[in-house]
């Protein structure tokens, strides 16, 4: 009886080494992950990097969760951002036509870089990467269980453009 199983588990064993490794390697590819250029064309590193304010920062995320769920939200979606068409049609299909994402705080923002070009006038022109971990809820009226909060912590990571003398 041990022969037969010993034999079973050799001819298991030959059957799973006569399959190609070529076959298998086939149902993997490794595709790059798409991210950005480190210095958009035209401009370098800032030589001065500026400060931007707290309160722009939350201007300009409230402005973003104001738009989430409509259809202009694209235009606020960097073109080289991962999965950006998947993100947008999920949000079109899964999130309720009345969901609205509202800023409750932020919680630490953090420049991540700058980088700058110069101007025909003098001025600069100052790409800053910034880091802000928000505390954030999506609301929504559900018909079968009434308003829904859905609260939660997240970090966005984006780009604000502004013009420095």
């Amino acid at each position: 009886m041990a022969f037969i199983r010993h034999i079973g588990l050799l001819a298991g064993l030959a059957a799973l080494l006569a399959v190609p490794v070529s076959e298998a390697a086939q149902f993997r590819q490794a595709r790059p992950i798409a991210r950005p250029a480190p210095v958009p064309d035209g401009f370098q590193p800032a030589m001065q990097p500026i400060r931007i304010p707290q309160p722009m920062v939350e201007r300009a995320v409230r402005e973003v969760f104001a738009n989430w769920n409509s259809p202009g939200f694209d235009r606020y979606l960097s073109p080289s951002l991962f999965d950006r068409d998947r993100l947008i049609d999920n949000i079109a299909e899964f999130a309720p036509p009345d969901a609205e994402l509202r800023l409750l705080g932020l919680q630490s923002v953090r420049q991540l870089g700058q980088v700058e070009q110069r101007q025909p006038d003098g001025s600069r022109l100052i790409i800053a990467k910034i880091s802000a971990t928000a505390l954030t809820a999506v609301e929504f009226e559900d018909s079968a269980t009434g308003f829904q909060r859905l609260e939660g912590l997240q970090e966005y990571l984006f780009s604000m453009t502004v013009r420095a003398r």
